[in-house]
């Protein structure tokens, strides 16, 4: 159902054609070739076998783990686009699919679509800064551990305290960041997520891609602008978002992703893709440097990798089940880059329904990123960028 299915009559190759004349006793007396057949050709995939690997055992434990429902991770180039690692659990046999059910033969991380949670306050940062609503120095109230919104209240996680925009995305204040998107006009920051690539879809070679969602802004409410602070009123797929935190990374461009390295025909490397440019490249700094305070101080502390610095964001999202949201449905996701400064891969996962121990994106998400950053960092060779610390 995937490349293969895509690329089949490449790799099937053609048929030669042959006109066969025989006599009244089945004697062959002619034949001619009508139609040139040729062998298939083979596709070399971006895909590193080795750390697929490494990326699906890290899945299969955290679901055995947390007893999830399902789980997903992607590893990307942030420079090429190049897909180096895609995993989605629960899988199947390819040579007997029969024996699995048919909604584990999906391909999760790209046909399928989920709610961001907070793993999208650094676009609203973003959007905030670019349009210029705050202050040089401001502080955001998130004493109150909550905020009114439209006659509701929104709790909030982070310890109460007046935050910087920075603090804000480092430490997940959900009051700071709701602040902030209702200062952003409706347009502009639905214009915001548009641009990272969300509600679209992203391009790679792969049948039934999900597009995702993001709603028009005539079909907003009063909530809207809050519900997508928090990640709840659109829906993307972890390749996008894989893509969007690979253009915090390579300082403002969004990348086609590729899954195809080069082919037998011809032997050449697939030509790069599309490149957008989105963000200022300081805007992506500032960016980048709010990420890496996340793992550093904030909520990211256990995807922390020893020897290198790393940048990310949590999510805990609830999931929509039967037209709503409860507090039994949950996706931990965690995003991130490494090695920092200048970062080289970035690194998605989202855990669905994990009800064992726990659901927080903190404890749940951002360990798995740290075994697949630590594993990329070992298998592509990054020099680190800090001291490792001694063993005690």
């Amino acid at each position: 159902a995937g490349l293969e299915h895509h690329f089949d009559a490449y790799m099937a190759g053609e048929p030669e054609q042959y006109l066969a004349v025989n006599d009244a006793i089945q004697r062959k007396v002619q034949l001619q070739r009508l139609q040139r057949g040729r062998a298939g050709y083979d596709l070399q995939l971006t895909l590193l076998a080795r750390l697929q690997a490494r990326c699906e055992a890290a899945l299969a434990n955290t679901v055995r783990k947390h007893k999830a429902r399902a789980a997903s991770a992607v590893v990307v180039d942030v420079q090429s686009g190049h897909v180096l690692a895609i995993a989605s659990l629960p899988s199947f046999d390819p040579s007997n699919p029969g024996a699995a059910k048919a909604e584990h033969w999906r391909l999760r991380p790209v046909q399928d679509a989920l709610e961001p949670g907070s793993v999208v306050k650094p676009f609203v940062a973003a959007a905030a800064l670019a349009a210029d609503v705050i202050r040089p120095g401001e502080r955001f109230d998130c004493r109150d551990r909550g905020i009114n919104v439209a006659g509701h209240w929104v709790r909030d996680h982070a310890d109460p305290g007046l935050y910087t925009i920075d603090e804000v995305v480092v430490y997940s204040a959900n009051a700071g960041i709701i602040e902030m998107a209702e200062r952003v006009p409706e347009e502009r920051l639905r214009h915001a997520f548009d641009t990272f690539g969300f509600g679209r879809r992203t391009g790679v070679i792969f049948p039934a891609e999900a597009r995702g969602l993001l709603p028009e802004t005539r079909t907003w409410s009063k909530m809207s602008r809050a519900g997508f602070a928090l990640g709840q009123e659109l829906i993307v797929s972890p390749l996008q978002m894989a893509m969007a935190y690979a253009a915090i990374g390579n300082g403002g461009w969004l990348l086609e992703p590729q899954l195809v390295l080069s082919d037998s025909e011809t032997g050449a490397t697939t030509e790069p893709g599309a490149r957008t440019r989105i963000l200022d490249e300081a805007l992506a700094s500032r960016v980048l440097n709010m990420l890496e305070g996340v793992v550093r101080d904030g909520t990211g502390e256990l995807a922390g990798v020893p020897g290198y610095r790393t940048a990310g964001k949590t999510g805990t999202a609830q999931r929509a089940v039967g037209g709503g949201f409860d507090d039994q449905h949950h996706i931990a996701w965690f995003a991130g880059l490494m090695p920092m400064p200048h970062p080289r891969i970035a690194v998605v996962v989202a855990v669905e329904d994990p009800v064992e121990i726990d659901f927080w994106a903190s404890t749940v998400a951002a360990p798995v990123f740290a075994e697949i950053a630590e594993a990329a960092a070992c298998l592509l060779d990054f020099a680190p960028t800090e001291p490792v610390p001694s063993p005690e």
